[in-house]
């Protein structure tokens, strides 16, 4: 019976790294493998590797090229050693190693290796500004991975008495490696502090990897200057008083319209419903604004359209219709306040003006019947100084 010949390779040249998956921490010690190349060609041959896939920083090939006879075999050391920092991720990192002929750089031996990167975590927080007085404190936490994973923090604050409340954005921030992160953070006392004195609270912020231990936490400090809004109760009573009173309005509704009294302007200038009548819109609250656009075709009037031509300079232009009220009295807004013609028996009128300043005048006009308010003088009326007794 003849035996069969053993099988042969199919492929000029043969590479098998050993060991084929190796783990190394970024920045240790190197770590050594070998490419064990065979000749399983007919002619003797010289042979180099290369590798693909990884990052030239990450290995050192010992050995440039080998020369081998046909069936012999070499070993070429390659020295791994991935440097520390952001950019040399943790996990696996599949690559490729070949081994080229120099007879004919057509011809391949082509095998894969693993290296298995460890995982470290450097991180680094920062509070900006340290010290903040107010009546709570608005910080910033800075915070930067410098590892070469993804971190999440577990952040936590104290301080010595446990007086202190601490909000954060995020109470489990996670950062990619070689990122930065800046995080609100508020401080502010526990309770109720509206009265007082200034008080300093120091404090901490921890930031803990959430897979770490304690040792590997770090911490920043911080001072709260806590300044409550009044030093005393005087100021904070009087506003609660007006706060009452004016939930009561609210409650209660008193049926008060202010704008009403205008409804009762007596003649004589200076009272207080004379002067409601720069405030209200027929029996609207509605003070006069300090932009009014003239409306060149507003129906007015012989007696508005008299004082608006003779005093344009105190009165400005038309900005809306004249209207008249219960009472038989007509007024219409200008561009610089409020005009208020009142007809007093027998048949004599008397036009008022109210300005945006609070003022009041009155437009006499010549002791003649025939007058008219373009004729008439400007005069400013003034609340009557009582007598001293």
């Amino acid at each position: 019976m003849m035996m069969q010949p053993p099988p042969t390779s199919t492929e000029p040249i043969v590479i098998n790294l050993t060991p084929p998956e190796v783990k190394i921490a970024a920045g240790g010690e190197p770590v050594e493998l070998i490419a064990n190349v065979r000749n399983a060609g007919s002619t003797v041959d010289q042979y180099s590797i290369e590798l693909e896939n990884i990052d030239p920083s990450w290995y050192t090939i010992l050995v440039q090229s080998v020369s081998l006879f046909p069936g012999d075999s070499a070993p070429i050391p390659i020295r791994l050693h991935p440097p520390k920092g952001s950019g040399t991720r943790a996990g696996h990192h599949t690559f490729i190693v070949r081994a080229r002929s120099h007879a004919d750089p057509s011809l391949l031996g082509v095998t894969k290796g693993v290296i298995n990167v460890s995982s470290y975590a450097i991180f680094q927080i920062e509070l900006a500004p340290k010290r903040v007085t107010g009546s709570r404190g608005k910080f910033r936490l800075n915070i930067s991975n410098g590892g070469n994973n993804e971190a999440q923090l577990e952040l936590t604050g104290r301080d010595p008495e446990s007086k202190l409340g601490f909000g954060f954005q995020k109470a489990a921030p996670t950062l990619q490696p070689g990122t930065k992160l800046s995080m609100p953070m508020t401080v502010k006392p526990r309770g109720f502090h509206l009265v007082g004195e200034q008080t300093k609270y120091p404090f901490a912020v921890n930031a803990r990897p959430v897979d770490g231990t304690e040792k590997d936490a770090k911490e920043v400090e911080g001072e709260l200057v806590h300044k409550p809004m009044f030093k005393s109760w005087k100021f904070p009573l009087i506003f609660l008083g007006v706060l009452l009173l004016l939930l009561a309005w609210i409650t209660f509704k008193p049926p008060i319209n202010p704008c009403d009294i205008r409804y009762y302007i007596p003649y004589q200038a200076g009272s207080a419903p004379f002067y409601a009548g720069m405030l209200c819109r027929g029996n609207n609250f509605a003070p006069l604004t300090q932009e009014e656009v003239v409306k060149p075709d507003c129906t007015s009037g012989a007696g508005f359209q008299e004082v608006r031509a003779a005093h344009e300079a105190i009165v400005g232009g038309c900005v809306e219709d004249e209207w008249g009220d219960d009472l038989g009295n007509v007024h219409q807004r200008t561009q610089k306040g409020e005009l208020l013609y009142i007809l007093k028996p027998p048949n004599d009128p008397e036009i008022y003006f109210f300005d945006q300043d609070k003022r009041i005048f009155t437009f006499v006009r010549p002791d003649d019947p025939g007058a008219t308010f373009e004729e008439s003088d400007a005069i400013e009326v003034k609340k009557p100084t009582p007598e001293k007794k």
